[in-house]
């Protein structure tokens, strides 16, 4: 709501002051993520892990950011931790 009042009703300021750079460290994080949990994890554990960090991820953008940015943080975790996943 913040950026939208600064913006005056436009999320331009969100999306480029705050979505575009937690998107990136998103993708960072999982990719680190990913790369731990493969090395540590069985794939029924991996399975887990991805599931929950998905689900928590969700219930953060619930609880702080626009609802805009699910779906854009859906899919950078989604390719992180499940595409990428060799």
């Amino acid at each position: 709501e913040l950026y939208e009042s600064m913006g005056m009703g436009s999320l331009d300021a969100y999306t480029s002051d705050l979505e575009g750079p937690l998107l990136d460290s998103t993708r960072e994080y999982y990719a680190k993520k990913r790369e731990e949990w493969i090395a540590s994890d069985s794939t029924p554990d991996y399975l887990i892990k991805a599931e929950r960090a998905l689900i928590d991820e969700r219930n953060r953008v619930v609880d702080y950011l626009n609802p805009a940015s699910e779906s854009k943080i859906r899919h950078v975790c989604e390719e992180e931790i499940l595409e990428k996943v060799e």
